[in-house]
Formats: structure tokens, C-alpha cells, sequence
């Protein structure tokens, strides 16, 4: 039994025919009734690929059965009799348990259970030389490659390295033909054939041999005939070929540049099949030469061909499918540059702007006093000698009293002088009368400007008296402004950068801050010719006539944005008008 299982240590054939024979060996090794081996890969569900014997047996490994198994390495399992052993591979993501039925004796049971694990190096050792020998077989093909590389990289011309190709792959894999075609407008065309330096395109074995090429190409997978058991690809061209040719065996693979199928190399052998070393060769000396081949090709040609091809790569690259997404925002910047250069509108030059009224009066106070009452709030609509506010009059009134007081004693003494005849006496005391006279009527005068009216029908627009009521207040002192609401102006301040792109007659809108949803038309009607100093620059002051009747919450005063039109300009003009003009202003000389 032991030399059984150093034969399956060594054993050489595939896989499946190691795990019938391993299994068959570790049921007799161990006398069991039947067995299973089961695999699984990562997080799958476990399959079954061996049982001893044919036919199902009662009980089975479960789910749980195989983590018992892989957490204790062997696991007595609750089904009397069963046991499940890890058979993985360290480092291998494959899972594999193998689950046997053994008799009911316990001294049995336990006896069997050691042989089990005498058996559970050998899958391992099957593996490793699997590895061993797959790495050799690797390591063979990558010289092989190489070897071919370096004959084909001698070559500088496309047909010259093709035919190279083809030649040392004939020698190499024991073949009788070896073709090469490119895919060129959709279609295969032949390009070289081992040992043939000419052969005609229309000749029936170069078509046939563009058809089986074009049958790999179109499924982008190699096609080997005779199909493999597991073969899942359409052969039914390399079917017919093989059948009109002569050729037992066939194989065709595609030869691969950015994952896309550009060309295939088909080889025709009649000894024997080609295996799957010899399979894994030919894939990576396609992967190999693709590049090599491509670049020779797209260089190797006059230069007319040269430079239509590689426009019709750009256009390509330009329109195709590839990168969508930067196509799209290259778009679109084309798009909007477009439309920067070719789109335009009126350009519109822009300017704080205060509303004004064309009169304003400032209501001062007539003589000194004190204020008693006010009647108004600063933004309430007056009419014409509607009573603002009062001065005090009591002071005025002691001053009237006494004023007439006196007037009255000076004209007694001139009547009593008079009586007297002395008339010196008499003439001072009409004097001094006349004088007091005067007095009072200052004083009356006074009076009458206790109650000061408005003018006019206006808008009140400064002076909020209410907290000043029992202060004085001197002779002269500006007490309230009254504006008129009709008629009004706009007044913009202009930057003098763009104050030469207005002239008199231009149309615009406004837009006051507290209602900038609202826009009223409005015609330049005056441009100051003086230049008034601010912060940041100086400007211009631009008057503004209001066109039709301005609504009743309009105040003077109120402040928003003016923006008149001009010309019609670029929006890249609009854009980079400011940082032109600094660079002229820099850059000039």
C-alpha cells in the first residue's frame, strides 16, 4: 500500500484521474465503504470531483461536515462512521475535503483514521510537482519566446520579420505550414507563409487559409481542431480546412494590440496534437510579437501611406468610443471657446447710483429758541404749509409783552410832552416809540416763524427732530431738507475706465438695492466733464433721466445699480477686457 501511494506522489497525469486514483487507494488503504472528495474555490459552494464508488451513498459530506474538517484538519463527524479530512494545499485558495465512510468499530474507526492521515501528504506532493513541472514548462517557453524575439528583432523590414515568424515557428512546434494574416478594413489578408516567398491572394488555399484566420479573429479566441471536450468556440471553418487540406491539426490564435484582435497565426500539423504546453508557448509568443509586428507594419510603407494612416488613427481617437469623458469636456471646451470668440452681446457698463431730486430745501431755523413739538418723520410725504414742527413762544410772547409795554409809555410821554410844549422831549419820545415800535414787530415777526410749513408738496428726506424736542437751537441751523418727488434724476458714478464708452442719449436700466427684482429704464442725459477723486480711482458723474412716471416708493436718496448700454462686444472680449488693459498698461513702452 505504501508503494501505492509513492506512485500517486509521482503521478504525472491530469488531475482528475490523480483524484479518482487517490481516492480508489484511500479506500482500500483504509477499508472504507466509500468516499468523496470535494473542492471549493474561495467563497463558492462546494463540488464534488471524485466518488468511490459510482453510485451514491447514504449521508454525504455537508457544509458543515467540510469547516469541521478544515478548522480540525481531521474531523470525526456526527454521522456514525464518517470522517472528513483537509487534503489543501498551504497557500493554495482551493479548498479540498475529502470524506470517507468507515466501519462502525470503534478500535476500527480509530485505525482507519490514522491511515487517513498517513494519505493526506500525497495531494500535496501531487501539487507541488504539478507546479514544479508547469514552472519548468513556463520557464522553457519563455525561452523559446525569447529566442524568437531576438531572430525577429534582427529584421527591420514587415514581410522580412513575418516570414521569420513563420519559418522558426514551423521549426520550432514541428509543423508543416505556419500563416500569418493581418485584419485590414475588416477583412484578414494573408501576409506570409512559412517556406513561401510568393504565393498568389486568389489562390483557393490562401482564402481558405484568411477564412479560418477570420473564425479566430471574430470570436477574439484561439481555435484548435480537433476541439478539445471542454471546448466552448465555433471550429466549423478549421473543420472544413482541416478536411480540404489535409491538415489533423489545426490551431489558430489572434494576435492582440491595446485587447483588440489585429492579426492571427495559424499553424497546421499532421503528427500529432498540439498540447497544452505547447498551447501556452504559442500564446505568449502571440502576446510577444503583436507590438512588434504592428510598429513594423505602420512604419514600413511609403510615406503617403505612412501619414493617411496615422490621421485616420487621430480621426479615430478623436471620434471613437475611448474616453468618453475627456471627449466630453473637450467638447464642450470647443464648445464654450466658440461661443466666447463667435457669441456675443450688448456690453453694459456699470455704475453705483444715488436718486436725486432736482429741488431740495433746507428749512433752517429763523432765530434762536428752543423746539416744543415736532410733526413729521423723516421719509413722510408733505403738502405745501403743512406744519412741520413748533418753536417754543413763550419767551417771545414775554418779549412781545414788553415790547408793547413800552411802545405805550414812550407814546404817553410824547402826548404829555406835547401838552407841555416841549416838543425836544416830545420828539424823543416818538423816537424811542418808533424804536419800540420796531421791536414788536420783530418780535411778532418771530412769532409767525414759531410754525414752520413746508414750502412745497415734497418728501421730508433728513432731520429726525423728535429726540432734539426742548433743545435750543441757534439762528440759521439747517433743522430738516425737503425734496420735491417730482421730478427726480438718477446720478452714477462711472469709473473713468469706461467713461469713454458713454455719450449722451445712451439707454439703460437701474435697479435699486432694495428691490433689485425691479428694473426701470432710464437715458443718459448729462456727463460731467470733471473727474472726482475716490477710493480706488476716480470717476465721473453721469446724470440720468428716468423714462415714464416713477412709482410712488421711490425716495430720494435710494441707492442701486445703473448699467448702460453701449455697443455689442465678444463675451471673451468681456472677459478679458481688464486683464488686456493692465498688460497694455505694463507692456507699454
Amino acid at each position: 500500500m505504501r508503494e501505492e501511494l509513492e506512485r500517486l506522489r509521482q503521478f504525472a497525469g491530469p488531475p482528475g484521474d490523480f483524484w479518482r486514483d487517490y481516492l480508489a487507494a484511500m479506500c482500500r488503504l483504509t477499508a472504507a465503504e466509500g468516499g468523496e472528495i470535494h473542492v471549493r474555490q474561495g467563497e463558492a459552494a462546494w463540488k464534488m470531483i471524485a466518488r468511490q464508488p459510482n453510485h451514491p451513498m447514504p449521508g454525504g459530506l455537508t457544509d458543515a461536515g467540510a469547516q469541521q474538517a478544515l478548522a480540525e484538519g481531521l474531523a470525526k463527524l456526527s454521522d456514525p462512521g464518517a470522517v472528513a479530512v483537509d487534503l489543501s494545499v498551504p497557500g493554495s485558495p482551493t479548498a479540498i475535503v475529502a470524506w470517507f465512510r468507515l466501519g462502525g468499530d470503534p478500535l476500527a474507526l480509530e485505525q482507519a483514521a490514522e491511515m487517513v492521515g498517513w494519505g493526506r501528504d500525497v495531494p500535496a506532493a501531487f501539487t507541488l510537482r504539478r507546479r514544479l513541472v508547469r514552472a519548468e514548462e513556463t520557464v522553457g517557453s519563455f525561452a523559446s519566446v525569447l529566442d524568437l524575439l531576438r531572430v525577429m528583432d534582427r529584421r527591420h523590414r514587415y514581410l522580412e520579420a513575418a516570414m521569420a515568424l513563420c519559418n522558426e515557428a514551423a521549426a520550432r512546434f514541428q509543423c508543416e505550414r505556419v500563416s500569418l494574416g493581418w485584419l485590414h478594413h475588416g477583412n484578414v489578408r494573408l501576409q506570409a507563409i512559412s517556406h513561401t516567398e510568393k504565393f498568389e491572394k486568389k489562390m483557393a488555399a490562401v482564402l481558405a487559409l484568411e477564412s479560418v484566420m477570420e473564425e479566430a479573429i471574430d470570436q477574439d479566441e484561439e481555435v484548435v481542431f480537433p476541439e478539445p471536450e471542454d471546448a466552448d468556440t465555433i471550429a466549423r471553418v478549421h473543420e472544413r480546412f482541416a478536411a480540404e487540406q489535409g491538415a489533423g491539426h489545426v490551431v489558430s490564435l489572434p494576435l492582440r494590440r491595446d485587447e483588440e484582435p489585429v492579426a492571427a497565426l495559424t499553424l497546421e500539423r499532421a503528427a500529432s496534437p498540439f498540447d497544452e504546453a505547447e498551447l501556452r508557448s504559442l500564446r505568449m509568443l502571440c502576446d510577444q510579437i503583436a507590438t512588434r509586428l504592428g510598429e513594423l507594419r505602420k512604419h514600413d510603407r511609403w510615406f503617403g501611406a505612412r501619414w493617411w494612416n496615422s490621421f485616420r488613427e487621430s480621426a479615430a481617437k478623436l471620434v471613437g468610443v475611448e474616453h468618453t469623458g475627456w471627449k466630453l469636456v473637450g467638447l464642450a471646451g470647443a464648445v464654450a471657446l466658440a461661443v466666447l470668440i463667435f457669441g456675443g452681446s450688448i456690453y453694459r457698463v456699470e455704475a453705483p447710483f444715488i436718486l436725486k431730486s432736482d429741488t431740495l430745501t433746507q428749512v433752517p431755523a429763523a432765530f434762536d429758541g428752543y423746539i416744543r413739538d415736532v410733526h413729521f418723520h423723516v421719509g413722510d410725504e408733505v403738502e405745501a404749509g403743512q406744519r412741520l414742527l413748533d418753536i417754543d413762544q413763550r419767551e417771545l410772547l414775554l418779549e412781545e409783552s414788553a415790547a408793547l409795554a413800552e411802545l405805550r409809555r414812550h407814546r404817553s410821554d410824547a402826548r404829555r410832552a406835547e401838552a407841555e410844549g416841549d416838543l425836544a422831549t416830545m420828539r424823543a419820545a416818538l423816537a424811542q416809540a418808533d424804536q419800540a415800535q420796531a421791536t414788536l414787530e420783530m418780535t411778532r415777526y418771530r412769532l409767525s416763524q414759531t410754525e414752520i410749513g413746508a414750502p412745497f408738496d415734497g418728501v421730508v428726506v433728513e432731520g429726525d427732530l423728535r429726540e432734539r424736542i426742548g433743545s435750543p437751537v441757534r439762528q440759521g441751523e439747517v433743522l430738516l431738507k425737503l425734496a420735491r418727488l417730482d421730478p427726480m434724476y438718477v446720478e452714477g458714478k462711472v469709473d473713468e475706465r469706461n467713461i469713454h464708452m458713454l455719450e449722451k442719449g445712451k439707454s439703460g436700466e437701474i435697479a435699486f438695492a432694495s428691490r433689485p427684482d425691479e428694473k426701470f429704464p432710464v437715458v443718459v442725459e448729462r456727463i460731467e466733464p470733471l473727474a472726482l477723486p475716490e477710493e480706488g480711482g476716480n470717476i465721473f458723474i453721469v446724470r440720468c433721466r428716468i423714462e415714464g412716471e416713477p412709482p410712488s416708493w421711490w425716495r430720494p436718496g435710494m441707492s442701486g445699480l445703473c448699467k448702460v448700454d453701449t455697443e455689442r462686444r465678444s463675451y471673451l472680449w468681456m472677459l478679458t477686457r481688464r486683464t488686456v488693459d493692465f498688460l497694455r498698461m505694463k507692456l507699454w513702452w
